[in-house]
């Protein structure tokens, strides 16, 4: 399905293959595939969550985020998720908080937005039919149904369209060029040398300084390259 990069993480959710997941959001692939799949999907606020190790679709708009049966699963998993990372230059220093102290909280005032635009031509009858099971839920829960208007939401495709078509250019010229640097590099590195500097239990990450020998010197200075590029947002 389209916007559903994510959609194996739902899947083994929904099959109970696994408890939990994680998965990537750019314009929705975590929350669509999870809506569909009939679990618990989030996207967190950018920043929150860091992106070291992600190859970039759309670097403004990517973001990585738990997917789980509950939101209390959900929420568990982004209190261990979410901080700082300096290897990632998008993150955002913050104190730490507990997402699950609003779980508890009633629902009673609670004002819930329903935009009148998202319910007219194009909405299959059975979504329409579930997300009307889901509201009246939440008016037997406290909350407050109020009717909204987005007249210019239908405006809002186009320029996503355009940022998720023109960033992956960049990125794989960009890559290209990364690759191209690196590559002679790559060709005389023994296969000692990789397991010495690559333990099972570690992420690729800059620590190749270490390099014990001139075997791996040449390890050493491919990882230091790749690091500067994932510094740079590359």
């Amino acid at each position: 399905m389209p916007g559903g990069s994510s959609g194996g993480s739902t899947a083994a959710i929904a099959a109970r293959m696994a408890p939990a997941a994680t998965g990537t959001d750019t314009g929705g692939s975590i929350r669509q595939p999870a809506a569909l799949s009939g679990v618990s999907g989030l996207k967190p606020t950018y920043g929150l969550v860091s992106r070291y190790g992600m190859i970039a679709f759309a670097s403004s708009l990517d973001q990585g985020g738990p997917i789980a049966k509950s939101a209390e699963d959900l929420a568990l998993l982004l209190n261990v998720m979410a901080g700082f990372d300096r290897r990632d230059s998008t993150s955002v220093e913050r104190a730490a908080e507990d997402y699950r102290r609003e779980l508890e909280r009633p629902l009673a005032g609670l004002r819930v937005g329903v935009p009148k635009e998202h319910f007219g031509e194009g909405l299959a009858a059975d979504v329409g039919k579930a997300i009307e099971a889901a509201l009246a839920e939440l008016d037997k829960l406290g909350a407050k149904r109020v009717s909204i208007s987005l007249p210019n939401s239908g405006l809002s495709v186009p320029p996503t369209t355009s940022l998720r078509q023109r960033k992956p250019r960049r990125t794989f010229r960009a890559s290209t060029a990364c690759a191209t640097a690196i590559a002679p590099r790559i060709t005389a590195i023994s296969p000692t040398c990789i397991s010495a500097r690559a333990p099972k239990d570690s992420a690729p990450r800059s620590g190749a300084e270490s390099s014990s020998g001139p075997t791996c010197s040449r390890t050493a200075t491919t990882m230091r390259i790749t690091s500067r590029r994932r510094r740079s947002g590359v």
